[in-house]
């Protein structure tokens, strides 16, 4: 299910700015040790993934502001708000929006099932994800 994922209308800077901010906030080690690398190569800094892990701030742009708040307020209140839906619709599709939903979702589950069954960390990221 995870490899279906992969096909969004997201640029790869931004599926993976969804994943981490997920793993952040859903406290998933695994996650996170995971989408790295590929943050990495989608051309995040370690300065911006940083702030994609603690909130926005200075080192990210608006439309990565735009993207945080709408993944936050995702997996905080389970509904977007209409003021933060439309502000990150001046960046993004519906249909981008909709795959940013699903992969909120997604993301949380996963976080919830490495961490119930205390699923260890593996040896080195998979590199099949760094071929988006």
């Amino acid at each position: 299910m995870g490899f279906a994922m992969r096909t969004t209308h997201l640029e790869p800077r931004h599926y993976e700015l969804v994943i981490l901010r997920v793993a952040a906030l859903s406290g998933s080690a695994y996650e996170r040790m995971q989408h790295l690398p590929p943050a990495r190569q989608a051309g995040w800094s370690d300065e911006e993934i940083h702030a994609i892990e603690l909130g926005p701030g200075d080192a990210l742009d608006d439309t990565a502001r735009a993207l945080l708040a709408f993944v936050d307020e995702c997996v905080r209140d389970v509904r977007v708000s209409t003021q933060t839906f439309e502000r990150a619709g001046e960046y993004f599709s519906e249909g981008a929006l909709a795959d940013v939903t699903l992969l909120t979702g997604f993301y949380m589950m996963t976080a919830r099932f490495l961490e119930t069954l205390d699923v260890a960390l593996d040896d080195a990221p998979c590199d099949v994800l760094m071929t988006r």
